[in-house]
């Protein structure tokens, strides 16, 4: 008999642990309850002030508030109105003695990886919004630049990286495109239904690039203009046939993470630039290079040719059968210069 009230006791101790621990694991899971699309828990990192801060939900809700109607552009140009509650960035910054305007660039960055810079000029003309609450639903920390396209909108925002003023440099050689992805090695790029041809920027990049700056203008057929690092961009491709090519972007990347029908983009001193069709004084101009002086045309076998400020609306760059660039009579046209005095 003892036995058996002892093998019961020892029973009802075990059994009570086993609630008594199955107990703890609900009471510490229901510890801190969270509110879905609330953004608890989620933390605001600001770089490039004069030490990194980290501003919680709660912290941005405690600062003046805007409420406004304001609307984004689509990809295909549509306004998408929404109702906005939020903190201006010029609120924010105001604690630390800065303005946005101060800055050459500010990259916004999201908890997936996504990651877009608003450049100098966007930051002089449009009021940033680190919005709480989307159409009158509280949301996680967004950034909303309203009156631009919809890939300045930053949904679940993680990191603002803010940059001192940075002029560009005036462009003074200018690679042409169709000619210099010729010679590089060719992958595959799946896009939708399709299979196409790209290469990899990095190979642009050691080949033509002599002294990398630490951001690069990218700017699109359509005249969308964007800022990236110079890492960023470096990590791409150029898909060079079928829909919308030339497309700078991956195969894993989507929406405001490509850019599509690429014109040129510009590192420090040096562009790249899809240049067929295009006259010399067009791609100059395009380029803010002064129309002015001498320019110096070279193909890939290193035959030259000068062409004149006058000469420059009359030159047109063509592309051949091979699919390389010609213009004034050099054939795999690779480059257009300005020629030092």
């Amino acid at each position: 008999m003892r036995k058996l009230i002892m093998s019961l006791m020892v029973c009802l101790f075990v059994l009570g642990a086993l609630s008594g621990c199955k107990n703890a694991s609900q009471d510490t899971s229901s510890d801190v309850p969270v509110k879905s699309g609330s953004g608890a828990g989620q933390v605001l990192v600001l770089k490039g002030l004069e030490n990194e801060i980290e501003l919680t939900v709660d912290d941005v809700k405690a600062m003046p508030v805007i409420e406004k109607e304001a609307f984004k552009l689509d990809s295909k140009g549509e306004k998408k109105t929404r109702q906005i509650k939020g903190v201006l960035l010029d609120d924010i910054l105001s604690a630390y003695g800065k303005t946005q305007s101060e800055f050459f660039i500010v990259t916004a960055l999201a908890d997936d990886g996504y990651q877009v810079s608003i450049p100098s000029s966007m930051l002089t003309a449009r009021q940033l919004i680190i919005a709480y609450e989307i159409d009158g639903s509280e949301t996680p920390l967004q950034l909303c630049v309203p009156e631009e396209r919809a890939m300045y909108w930053v949904k679940n925002l993680a990191q603002l990286e803010f940059s001192s003023e940075q002029k560009q440099e005036q462009c003074k050689k200018v690679i042409i495109l169709e000619t210099a992805v010729q010679s590089l090695e060719k992958i595959d790029f799946k896009y939708e239904a399709s299979t196409d041809a790209a290469v990899k920027v990095s190979d642009l990049v050691a080949k033509y690039f002599k002294k990398p700056a630490d951001f690069v203008s990218i700017t699109a057929k359509d005249g969308l203009g964007l800022t990236r690092s110079f890492e960023a961009f470096s990590s791409n491709l150029i898909k060079l046939d079928g829909d919308d090519a030339p497309l700078l972007g991956t195969p894993e990347s989507t929406g405001a993470m490509r850019t599509k029908e690429l014109k040129f983009v510009q590192c420090g001193d040096t562009a790249l630039f899809f240049a067929g069709g295009s006259t010399v004084k067009t791609l100059l101009e395009e380029l803010s290079i002064p129309v002015t002086g001498t320019f110096v045309l070279t193909g890939e076998n290193g035959d030259t040719v000068e062409v004149s400020a006058e000469q420059a609306a009359s030159v047109t760059i063509s592309v051949s059968g091979d699919g390389t660039a010609e213009a004034s009579g050099i054939k795999k046209l690779i480059s257009i210069e300005v020629k030092q005095p």
